[in-house]
């Protein structure tokens, strides 16, 4: 995790260093949340997402880092806000699933995807990332696209 995106914030680089960074898997770290951007308004419409920061904990960055391949953590942090930001598609989770949304993108022909809870907190609703992941067109058709961009145009 040397090279820095601009967009990435300086706290997430923070906590990965400090507590997730050669930590033993499945190993108790101190919990803190971080902001990692604001949705844009064209995925916070099409979508009808009442929150519109989002944020991480870092238990929720320790279970990628413990559950993902290095290669794969590494993408998804270093390129949360971009992939939160400008999905190539939303689509709407199981239920039996955390987390309501699944943000897709493809990035050099490999699409990961960002799982996104509502949640309320000090009476202000706002997102989570449960969880991020690489995934394939296979797994992705069980999910109804709830917005999606199309030629640059929101679908919605």
């Amino acid at each position: 995790m040397n090279q820095q995106p601009d967009a990435i914030p300086r706290s997430i680089i923070k906590l990965h260093k400090k507590y997730i960074k050669g930590s033993e898997k499945k190993a108790l770290i101190k919990e803190f949340t971080v902001y990692v951007c604001n949705l844009t308004k064209a995925v916070k419409t099409g979508c009808s997402i009442i929150g519109v920061k989002v944020y991480i904990t870092t238990k929720t960055m320790k279970h990628i880092y413990d559950v993902k391949p290095a290669v794969d953590y590494d993408f998804l942090i270093l390129h949360l806000p971009k992939l939160i930001k400008t999905p190539d598609r939303v689509c709407r989770n199981s239920s039996s699933k955390r987390g309501a949304y699944l943000f897709v993108k493809e990035v050099n022909e490999v699409i990961y995807v960002i799982s996104v809870e509502e949640c309320v907190e000090n009476g202000e609703t706002c997102l989570f990332v449960a969880t991020g992941f690489r995934s394939d067109e296979d797994y992705l058709k069980k999910f109804p696209t709830i917005w999606s961009w199309r030629g640059g145009i929101p679908s919605s």
